[in-house]
């Protein structure tokens, strides 16, 4: 299991432990209530209720923007309660300028920015009324809500990518936190026989609960990435063939092209005419990503499918150079208009002697991947050495393609590219992360030139588990809710003695 599946799990084992504590902390104040009928223990009660609430939806939530709009909206108004109930018997008049809400210029960042105002002024008001009432029990709790409040003011600062190092940091105040809280809760509970009978109960239910969900999810996660590293692979090798076939074919009709008789004749003569007629209703007729003509050294005499660009030299071109020898070859090789690109050479002569090449092929560019992805449904790329030149998966924005950037992953780019081999692992691009399996694109002269990429958004998997873990805890609180009077009346008649 990687570690951005660890991450994930450790996140909803944490969410879950603040909703333990923080209904924990509601029950507390609810029996406060029952006792003095405050009203403001009550609005208490009701926030920490609210933001328990607001921990489970974070927990069982797998990115739907509704679920996350009505969770964020409980865990602010279940803060504002909170606060409320330290204000009404505050009354601090440097407080409303702590509540100062920021304009809107990203709503979710303005969401985490005032759930961290609204922490850290709960902290900010518990240490005074500790002050006031000179009761140390309410440190724990107001170093619980500053810990809270730091935790959320890095989760701006982590812009949703969840292995930051942010976001890490982030976890282990919010952790810090929840225990801080916990601890103020148990101080109370120490002194209340049943209640405490009652959370254990249930603390323990939900603890065992939450390791077997984990343990299932685990073993989800690595059958799953097994399976998906496997299919990865084969993906990629059907990619490779696909390339394989067209340069067969490329050389095959390459081949045919230049027996065409008219062609050396229009060599011969520099009959552009000619030799533009041929090579555009050749390449209209064999579907062809391009066609080259040049002369005997190199140079280019026409482009069909670039009529401006032209008189250029392709010396140094491994596929030009064996034409020029009398030799059909077919490679992957880089051109200054076609770019990468798959390229079958092969001579064109007139009177037995070679006056010149006819070079066709296919680019490695987005059109083709886009085949193949609509055959596999996977994420599609090629490389040119570490560079991605064509791909199928576009950044945030929905629109710009994850193309010209360097893989930057030492470990695949020494295996792929020096060492020819296979390699399964994860990589990152603009926050998204995505498990795929490189091969190596090999020329004619079986050099490795790049790298062909099948990818799945790891996102994807862990939407499979998520889902998984939201199930399982959802049965399990229905059943505890079904349990949660018997084992009331139980503790009941336990601590009565009857």
């Amino acid at each position: 299991m990687s570690f951005y599946f660890f991450i994930n799990n450790f996140h909803f084992a944490l969410e879950l432990l603040g909703a333990v504590a923080l209904f924990m902390a509601a029950w507390l104040t609810f029996d406060t209530y029952s006792v003095s009928k405050e009203g403001r223990i009550l609005v208490r009660t009701f926030g920490f209720g609210l933001v328990a609430l607001w921990q489970v939806i974070a927990a069982i939530n797998t990115g739907s923007d509704l679920l996350s709009f009505i969770g964020f909206t409980l865990f602010v108004i279940g803060l504002v309660c909170i606060l409320g109930s330290f204000l009404k018997q505050q009354r601090l008049a440097a407080m409303p300028a702590i509540l100062i809400i920021p304009s809107f210029t990203a709503f979710e960042g303005l969401l985490h920015g005032v759930g961290a105002i609204l922490l850290i002024a709960i902290a900010y008001a518990s240490n005074l009324q500790s002050k006031k009432e000179f009761n140390p029990t309410w440190r724990s709790f107001s170093i619980a809500f500053l810990l809270l409040g730091i935790a959320s003011v890095l989760t701006i600062f982590a812009k949703g990518n969840e292995i930051s190092l942010f976001s890490l940091t982030g976890y282990a105040f919010e952790l810090a936190g929840f225990l801080f809280l916990i601890a103020w809760v148990w101080q109370f509970l120490a002194l209340r026989i049943q209640e405490s009978l009652i959370i254990i109960f249930i603390s323990v239910a939900l603890l065992l609960s939450t390791i077997v969900t984990l343990a299932f999810s685990t073993i989800l996660i690595t059958q799953i990435t097994s399976q998906t590293q496997t299919s990865l692979l084969t993906d990629a090798r059907v990619l490779d063939l696909h390339i394989k076939g067209l340069q067969q074919e490329s050389l095959a009709e390459t081949a045919l092209l230049s027996a065409d008789p008219r062609l050396g004749d229009a060599i011969a003569t520099n009959d552009f005419l000619t030799l533009e007629t041929i090579a555009e209703s050749f390449m209209e007729r064999y579907t062809l990503g391009f066609v080259t003509i040049t002369d005997a050294q190199g140079t280019v005499l026409i482009r069909a499918h670039a009529l401006s660009k032209r008189g250029d030299s392709l010396s140094g071109e491994r596929a030009l150079e064996e034409a020029l020898h009398g030799t059909t070859f077919v490679t992957v090789e880089n051109s200054p208009v076609e770019k990468l690109s798959i390229r079958a050479g092969a001579p064109v002569t007139h009177k037995g002697k070679v006056v010149g090449a006819a070079i066709a092929g296919y680019p490695l560019d987005n059109a083709l991947v886009d085949g193949i992805k609509r055959v596999t449904g996977l994420e599609m790329f090629v490389y040119e050495n570490d560079m991605s030149i064509a791909a199928t998966a576009f950044t945030e924005d929905g629109r710009t393609r994850l193309t010209n950037i360097p893989l930057g992953n030492s470990e695949v780019e020494n295996s792929v590219l020096k060492g020819g081999q296979n390699v399964t692992a994860s990589a990152s691009f603009f926050g998204q992360t995505f498990l795929a399996s490189y091969l190596p694109l090999m020329s004619g002269d079986d050099k490795v030139v790049g790298m062909l990429s099948a990818a799945k958004p790891q996102q994807d998997i862990l939407d499979i588990v998520n889902a998984t873990n939201r199930l399982t805890l959802i049965t399990i609180i229905l059943i505890m809710l079904v349990l949660a009077y018997p084992i009331y009346v139980f503790t009941r008649r336990l601590t009565s003695g009857g």
